[in-house]
């Protein structure tokens, strides 16, 4: 009987991980049961993102993180084993007693698992620890437990747990009550690399499960329930029993993923020439990066976001094109009928237009062209910084730096980029402990230098003088045209007094409405695009990469790395921050319903 293939997340999708939690001593006549919900919980996973591949990470510990990750290989899921410590000490676990040979049903079962599990590998010692002191169970060993658990719940967007619901007066520190407890709470501040970010709490899928010689379990074995994290003092902590995933708070970020990975497809399918790498994007070609596995995942992610992005900019700015001109024609046709053709013609080209631009707003809006654009955008945007920065041998993950400020609406990016670090750390090794001080210069000089510093300089100087030119010419033609209208105005209002020229009178009417609706539009148009406050960060942002260029030519001149690293890191950091308040400045400023008359 042949295995199902485990799945491997495409080069241009992004995965969802799902992480696992549980008892080791589970209840032999509940086996079955538990397979049967587990397996249930993640096939409604995959309906719920049917575009979208899915990761297990499973320490691989006895029983419960055995049988999920079974359950999970047998639907073709692909298996990544984060384990607490070395196979050969980490194997002691599976012993009965110490002096034991491993038994079938516990270290033969983790070797099989291990072996199909893609990659597999040993998280550090904590601080403190060494290979003596955790050799023997205590307080040590257990440290390395609640690391790995800890692992997982950061990286995880999806956590099961196989849990009793008991929670000990005395928690024991990495056992299944320690980890619900990280992801209900948040992980301690120490475990996050920023002391004052929000903690990562999250719902969890509680699988509930009774414990061989321990008290009954909180609810009915094998059923499904969601526990909803206690963060900010809420006390909505209530089980949700017998939910469907899709209406659960899991689903808003996911699906917005699940969005991505659907719509990087379409374009890989439709139009594959656009993917294909230009002069513009960070290198030339996959192969001429120097950073190899690693850098080539980070720029096929880097150009789908991009590709995406100029696609869905391109259809927001023609949805804000065609309703502001729609509007000016609506307008046009009330004051032609008002004062020069009173026909139903022209009421029924006004009507005609009101309904196209309510069409074109609502298939916007349906489709989140807006939001959308601004989204892809900032994902590119941390994907050029992540891969600079690998380039230039910074471990350092964007996550951790962007989108702070924006985290209800933008978390699902935060997550997608922390998850694109995960691979890159999977498949290959950013950066290797011998690099070597001088390639990395000449890297950072090469690539990181020219490609990115120089270019981002040239593109907000460019920008800039774009958008200042634009804003002055706008400001110019608003200008006329309300003078224009004014000037229709006054001859208008003479001819009445005169009492001339009747039938032209209402032509110079409708002109003269029409003058400042244009005025209006154009006025509204760069309101809706944001050009003068985007104009004044582009010029701030012109100025950050210039100062960087320089300090960075510096650092290359003096062969000194720390200093190239460290400004290097500064300066994606405040890029970062820029780009996230851009995008909430332009979520500011969705498209309006038409109105009209």
């Amino acid at each position: 009987m042949n295995e199902p293939a485990a799945e491997s997340p495409a080069i241009d999708r992004l995965p969802m991980i799902i992480g696992v939690t549980g008892h080791r001593d589970l209840v032999e006549t509940e086996i079955e049961p538990l397979k049967a919900a587990v397996r249930d919980c993640l096939m409604q996973l995959r309906q719920l993102c049917p575009d979208t591949p899915l990761i297990l990470l499973s320490s691989l510990a006895e029983g419960a993180d055995q049988l999920v990750a079974g359950v999970a290989l047998d639907m073709g899921i692909r298996l990544v084993a984060p384990l607490p410590m070395e196979i050969p000490e980490y194997e002691k676990d599976f012993r009965h007693d110490a002096d034991a040979v491993p038994g079938p049903d516990t270290s033969d079962k983790f070797e099989a698992l291990l072996k199909r599990a893609n990659p597999r590998f040993a998280l550090p010692l904590v601080a403190g620890n060494n290979g003596a002191s955790i050799s023997q169970q205590g307080p040590a060993r257990d440290a390395q437990y609640a690391q790995a658990g800890a692992y997982i719940v950061r990286n995880s967007h999806v956590l099961l747990a196989l849990w009793d619901g008991h929670t000990p007066e005395v928690e024991p520190v990495g056992g299944t009550a320690h980890v619900v407890r990280y992801r209900l709470d948040g992980l301690p501040p120490r475990s996050s690399a920023n002391l004052l970010d929000v903690n990562d709490a999250g719902p969890l899928i509680h699988i509930v499960c009774s414990r061989q010689a321990s008290p009954p379990a909180v609810g009915k074995p094998a059923s499904i329930r969601m526990l909803m994290p206690t963060e900010s003092g809420s006390d909505d902590s209530e089980p949700i029993l017998g939910a469907r995933l899709a209406s659960t708070p899991i689903a808003t970020g996911l699906r917005r993923l699940d969005t991505y990975n659907r719509q990087a497809r379409a374009l890989a399918r439709r139009h594959p020439s656009r993917l294909r790498l230009h002069a513009d994007d960070p290198a030339p070609s996959e192969d001429s990066l120097p950073s190899g596995p690693a850098g080539r995942l980070i720029l096929r992610q880097y150009v789908t976001a991009d590709r995406l992005a100029i696609l869905f900019y391109a259809r927001r700015r023609w949805v804000n094109r065609a309703l502001f001109s729609i509007v000016v024609l609506a307008v046009a046709f009330v004051a032609v009928y008002e004062h020069f053709f009173a026909h139903a013609l022209m009421l029924s080209l006004y009507l005609g237009a009101m309904a196209l631009a309510w069409l074109i707003f609502w298939v916007a809006k349906h489709f989140d062209f807006h939001n959308k654009h601004l989204d892809y955008r900032a994902l590119a945007e941390g994907l050029r910084v992540q891969l600079f920065w690998c380039l230039a041998g910074v471990a350092d993950d964007v996550s951790d730096r962007y989108l702070r400020k924006q985290r209800t609406e933008l978390e699902w990016l935060r997550e997608a980029l922390r998850t694109q670090v995960l691979l890159q750390q999977w498949e290959a090794r950013c950066v290797p402990a011998d690099e070597d001080p001088g390639r990395l210069l000449e890297t950072i000089e090469r690539w990181t230098l020219p490609r990115w510093v120089v270019r981002e300089h040239k593109f907000f100087s460019d920008a800039t003088n774009s958008n200042h030119g634009k804003t002055e010419l706008r400001e110019k033609l608003e200008d006329s045209l309300l003078v224009a209208g004014l000037l229709l105005a006054g001859v208008a209002l003479a001819m009445q007094l005169k009492e001339l020229f009747e039938h032209l009178r209402n032509k110079l009417i409708v002109l003269m409405v029409l003058a400042p609706t244009i005025a209006a539009a154009l006025s509204g148009y760069s309101k809706q695009m944001a050009f003068v406050p985007q104009a004044k960060r582009y010029q701030w942002m012109a100025a950050l990469f210039d100062r960087a260029r320089q300090r960075l030519k510096e650092a290359l001149d003096a062969k000194d790395l720390d200093a190239a690293q460290r400004l290097l890191v500064e300066l994606g950091t405040e890029a970062l921050s820029e780009n996230g308040d851009w995008v909430m400045m332009h979520r500011e400023r969705e498209p309006e319903a038409p109105t009209a008359g």
